[in-house]
């Protein structure tokens, strides 16, 4: 069975389609960058797979169900995403880890150290200030909150783009080191086409016309794409 897979999905802003027609399909342990030139979709695409936004036609399998059958919490359990600015809340290290785990009703110290460790946190990190930390690290506490609930998948948009080289160079050693720990899928949307060749091993080219499936990362022609 085929773990998400999308089918002639379409997104429609007004009178205007964003993209239309896109259909690939991820497979568990895939790391596939989507890219695209600005206005091309990429989030948008992104956030159709997990319903923070619902396509216009079209459908998104998980697991062979439409993801229209499952409730918006629980899908983002599974399909979790990570922002390109990292989304902190006031508090601690160990309370914005766990903050997904709080509102699941479950006991959160495991979990929250497993996904620390597993981000390369050291836990002396967890009663700091998580608002005062540096933005790669605030990324990092936002990777390991994804990953203490338990997802199947990883949705990234842009996750290093607001980040410097380094701390960029840093996040993406995690991913990779996170698909061979977790047999994750990941989707790594991204401007950068040295990252997606870096990063991925199948890339999605949103642009004009129809998307029938994923290209070889090597296909791809480039450098950096604008926005």
């Amino acid at each position: 069975m085929t773990f998400i897979k999308l089918e002639s999905v379409g997104k429609k802003r007004g009178k205007r389609w964003i993209f239309e027609n896109v259909s690939f399909d991820i497979q568990r342990g895939d790391i596939i960058a989507i890219v695209g030139e600005s206005g091309s979709g990429k989030s948008t695409l992104l956030r159709c797979i997990n319903r923070l936004t619902e396509p216009t036609k079209g459908s998104v399998l998980f697991e062979g169900k439409d993801i229209r059958t499952y409730a918006p919490p629980e899908l983002r359990r599974e399909l979790s995403m990570v922002f390109q600015f990292p989304a902190i809340f006031p508090g601690t290290v160990e309370q914005n880890v766990g903050y997904g785990l709080k509102l699941m009703g479950k006991r959160s110290e495991k979990r929250v150290f497993g996904a620390v460790d597993d981000v390369g946190l050291d836990r002396s990190f967890l009663k700091r200030n998580a608002e005062k930390l540096s933005g790669g690290e605030q990324q990092r506490v936002c990777l390991a909150r994804s990953l203490a609930v338990g997802p199947k998948a990883l949705l990234l948009d842009e996750p290093t783009s607001s980040l410097d080289t380094k701390a960029a160079r840093k996040i993406e050693q995690t991913v990779r080191a996170l698909r061979e720990t977790h047999g994750l899928a990941i989707l790594w949307v991204t401007h950068d086409i040295g990252q997606a060749r870096r990063m991925a091993d199948k890339a999605v080219v949103l642009g004009k016309g129809p998307i029938k499936g994923s290209v070889n990362i090597g296909e791809v022609d480039g450098g950096e794409l604008p926005g």
